[in-house]
């Protein structure tokens, strides 16, 4: 009986194994635009923005550490419990830069998270709670926020190259016009996130859900999915 009950287990694992094989092979042999929707249109122009030299600000911005980020997180949570969340992300150019202002009505307390144009190469955010934060022009090569909640954020602009958000929640996120080269966002909640005009080129979508993503514009070279 033990030997039976062992050989449909030998079954079914062979039958489930081999269907995930088919739809893994189905997905892949899938052009680029049926899975990352809009990335044959064209971005919207960008030509007025100084990237480099946004890049430059970050790089030499101010530089984080750990304990800067707990203080930063506890008035963050305060400002959010204080009826901070919720608003809407205005990105503005101003000269040949790009900043973000919040729209919020009134908040009792706190402080939001601003991380613009700052130094994130030296600290986690793994795990961390972030959502409706501020990273616009952010510099954070090989920055770790895998299993971190960053839904709502603005990241327009950031320099990411090789960063971990695998498994994060990043639900509406805006990363426009942002280097994502070589990112994981395997198994990365990516409902309704922006990636106008990235660069997306080697990024690892593995097992990331996207519904409501939009490419236009974004560049798709050797990527994972």
């Amino acid at each position: 009986m033990q030997n039976f009950k062992f050989v449909i287990f030998l079954f079914i694992f062979e039958v489930c194994y081999t269907n995930m094989i088919i739809m893994r092979t189905i997905h892949s042999t899938l052009p680029l635009q049926d899975i990352f929707p809009l990335c044959t249109e064209q971005g919207s122009d960008c030509s007025g923005v100084n990237y480099q030299k946004i890049r430059f600000l970050g790089e030499h911005g101010p530089a984080l550490t750990q304990s800067d980020i707990s203080l930063i997180m506890d008035r963050h949570h305060e400002f959010l419990a204080s009826g901070g969340a919720g608003g809407q992300w205005k990105v503005l150019q101003i000269g040949d830069l790009v900043a973000g202002f919040y729209d919020v009505l009134a908040v009792a307390g706190g402080q939001q998270a601003m991380f613009e144009r700052m130094n994130l190469s030296n600290i986690s955010l793994e795990l961390l709670e972030f959502p409706f934060a501020n990273f616009c022009g952010a510099f954070g090569l090989g920055l770790k926020a895998n299993n971190a909640n960053l839904s709502h954020c603005l990241f327009t602009d950031s320099t990411l190259e090789n960063a971990d958000f695998s498994n994060a929640n990043l639900q509406y996120v805006d990363f426009s016009r942002a280097n994502l080269r070589g990112v994981s966002f395997k198994g990365a909640n990516l409902k309704g996130v922006d990636f106008e005009n990235c660069n997306l080129n080697g990024a690892d979508f593995s097992s990331a859900r996207f519904s409501s993503a939009r490419f236009p514009g974004a560049k798709l070279a050797n990527v994972s999915y």
